[in-house]
């Protein structure tokens, strides 16, 4: 049975304070949880599965296996730790990763940095959209919400165990890029050329702004390439921007049509 002393600290997890503190975070839903255990490398390591008596019956046992704590748990006890309005049958607690990106495979193909990127769905849905077009590095700025914070867990859709995201000071990511020669830093700007007339490179990594203010006057300067995905009509007669997830999806899926050989 679970403890009163395990729900506190599970519940705790809710906040980013506590998960470092801890060095776990909660994945919840039946999809991601299922997708953490199916995952051929186990890219988490997971520390304890609680789930109700429904979830455990309607999935083999040896899905189970390695888990070192498997806790049944009531619906009461789910909503303790939950950090959901209406919480899901089951719950895995997982330690947080430790990445270091192999700069070598970055410098390979396309990547993304998000700069100061705050809403928790933006973050997971860019996450679920990478995963998509087989995006698999993602840098963040170190003022971006947090990749393991339960909305973002949530609305990653499970791309959370083929995505690894990064967190970096942008200095320091400008640095590791200029090591690299012809590695194209790309940002996307109200301002810039049209991306469906403009040649695109095969590699590089794509810099997506904060939701209001867009890119830093830092990052725009280091850019190598400006792109704009534009608008039709008057915009005085439209809203101001694009989500900063939609454009995310516009970016990523036309350099993918572009390397699939279609014509502009």
């Amino acid at each position: 049975m679970i403890s009163a002393n395990q729900i506190k600290v599970y519940s705790s997890l809710r906040t980013k304070k506590y998960r470092e503190i801890h060095h776990k975070f909660l994945a919840e839903g039946e999809k991601i949880v299922l997708d953490i255990l199916k995952s051929p490398s186990r890219i988490f390591r997971i520390q304890c599965l609680i789930a109700s008596p429904e979830f455990l019956k309607a999935h083999n046992s040896k899905l189970f296996q390695g888990i070192p704590e498997v806790q049944e748990a009531s619906e009461a006890v789910l909503a303790k730790v939950s950090s959901l309005t209406t919480p899901n049958k089951a719950i895995l607690v997982c330690e947080l990763p430790e990445y270091t990106p192999d700069f070598k495979e970055v410098f390979g193909g396309l990547s993304l940095f998000l700069d100061d990127i705050r809403d928790p769905g933006n973050l997971g849905t860019i996450m679920r959209t990478a995963d998509w077009f087989g995006i698999h590095h993602i840098f963040c700025s170190n003022e971006s919400v947090d990749v393991y914070n339960p909305k973002v867990v949530q609305s990653t859709m499970g791309a959370l165990c083929r995505v690894k995201v990064y967190y970096t000071e942008t200095a320091e990511l400008l640095s590791s890029l200029a090591k690299a020669e012809l590695f194209p830093l790309i940002g996307t700007v109200l301002e810039g050329d049209n991306i469906y007339n403009t040649d695109l490179p095969s590699k590089g990594m794509i810099v997506l702004g904060n939701e209001s203010r867009g890119i830093n006057e830092n990052l725009l300067k280091a850019l190598t390439l400006k792109l704009t995905i534009p608008s039709r009509g008057d915009r005085s007669e439209i809203s101001e921007s694009l989500n900063v997830a939609m454009a995310a999806g516009i970016v990523m899926a036309e350099f993918r049509r572009r390397q699939a050989g279609y014509s502009k």
